[in-house]
């Protein structure tokens, strides 16, 4: 013999389970209930849904194609004017689970939807109280297209809006409101390349092809912002460093025959940089930022093998006088907005210094020596002034666009 009580809890298990078994065929009963036609007492009665999304986690935001994929979670909550029973006549029963294939639920779509897969969805169980509320929560991921701007890639935000609505009533006959002015994010789980700045929850009206009057929707807006550290030390770095060496180019030995070499190379990788920055972005009117950095750094390396040619042939060929207004305006002006100090300066400031020291007979050998070699050294500094100039203003502009990166990645929020 089983004990009494063992009896008694198995009477009341089977008594609950036949006791909600038949509420549910009462509920869902042909005769009273269908799911084809809104759960309404009047047919010029509104069915109000509250509508709201909860985020779980940011799965890709696709730059070259313009969507965002969202792991997120639509809870959607109306009355059932049909769905109602006495909870005495049924065990006191007051909430029961049944799946949303065989109750009436509102058709509401993502209207800025990427993905053109209208395969069937699994059923989900919506929950029924007695007094017909219905709560209805289901798991998706979303794939919605997305306007993304470019132009101060890698230190962007971005602003994405995921807009649902009504597919068949308007706003007569399905009302949508929002439950939350904000998205809930408890179970947000953070993104590797995204920070989540804000999101929102905002009502609007869309027109629809499939009525007259305007459509009831809600709207959901993504605040977003993309950590740069990664491309800082994998793209803006690297080639920070590289456009650096081209300023070692210059003070190779001409003789080695391998400068305009290894300034070639320098310019290929940065255009191997270049590429790999291209496959990300789409195709946009404004160049990105980094668009901007790895063009002009390109810019300046092509520039400086354009120098070192010049220089190069300044180098190898026969001697000869420079023309006046290279000694005008490269010996003069740009040798002295670089603060560099030319041989022919120097030999004059030597000659200066002798006519203002008192002739010595016995000394004009020595004056004509030292005349001759400032005559020599002037010849050397003539072919290395080019060298020189070149190189400090490489450095000079290479240091400039350095420290306007750094600071706008400081002042960046």
């Amino acid at each position: 013999m089983y004990p009494a009580w063992l009896v008694i809890f198995i009477q009341g298990v089977l008594s609950c389970y036949c006791q909600e078994g038949d509420l549910t065929r009462y509920l869902l009963n042909t005769t009273r209930y269908s799911n084809k036609f809104r759960p309404v007492l009047n047919d010029n009665d509104t069915v109000d849904v509250k509508h709201s999304l909860i985020l779980r986690r940011i799965v890709k935001v696709d730059e070259k194609h313009l969507k965002i994929d969202l792991d997120v979670r639509i809870k959607m909550h109306w009355r059932d004017m049909h769905l109602r029973w006495n909870p005495l006549h049924y065990g006191e029963i007051k909430q029961i689970n049944i799946d949303d294939i065989d109750i009436w639920t509102p058709r509401i779509i993502l209207y800025n939807n990427a993905d053109f897969d209208d395969s069937e969805t699994n059923p989900f169980k919506a929950t029924v109280t007695y007094d017909g509320n219905v709560t209805w929560v289901v798991p998706t991921i979303t794939m919605s297209s997305c306007h993304i701007s470019v132009e101060n890639f890698p230190f962007d935000e971005q602003m994405c809006k995921l807009t649902f609505g009504s597919w068949n009533y308007d706003i007569t006959k399905l009302h949508i409101n929002t439950a939350s002015d904000t998205v809930f994010t408890q179970q947000y789980l953070a993104n590797g390349e995204w920070q989540l700045i804000n999101a929102r929850s905002e009502q609007s009206l869309m027109s629809h092809f499939c009525c007259k009057e305007m459509v009831s929707g809600v709207s959901y807006v993504l605040h977003i912002r993309r950590l740069s550290q990664f491309y800082v030390t994998n793209f803006i770095i690297p080639c920070a460093l590289i456009a650096v060496l081209t300023l070692l180019v210059f003070l190779m030995p001409e003789d080695t025959g391998e400068r305009m070499a290894v300034g070639v190379t320098i310019l290929l990788s940065l255009a191997v940089f270049f590429l790999m920055v291209e496959e990300k972005m789409p195709v946009s009117e404004n160049l990105p930022l980094i668009g901007k950095y790895y063009c002009s750094t390109i810019i300046e390396v092509a520039l400086s093998l354009a120098a070192m040619c010049y220089v190069l042939w300044f180098v190898h060929h026969q001697p000869c006088a420079l023309p006046v207004w290279e000694r005008k305006y490269i010996l003069g002006y740009l040798a002295r907005i670089v603060f560099y100090k030319t041989g022919q300066a120097k030999a004059e400031q030597e000659t200066t210094s002798q006519k203002k020291a008192p002739s010595n007979p016995r000394s004009s050998r020595e004056n004509e020596e030292t005349e001759k070699v400032a005559r020599r050294a002037v010849n050397k500094w003539r072919k290395r002034k080019m060298l020189i100039i070149v190189y400090k203003i490489t450095f000079v502009s290479q240091r400039h666009m350095a420290c306007v990166l750094v600071n706008f990645d400081k002042t960046w929020p």
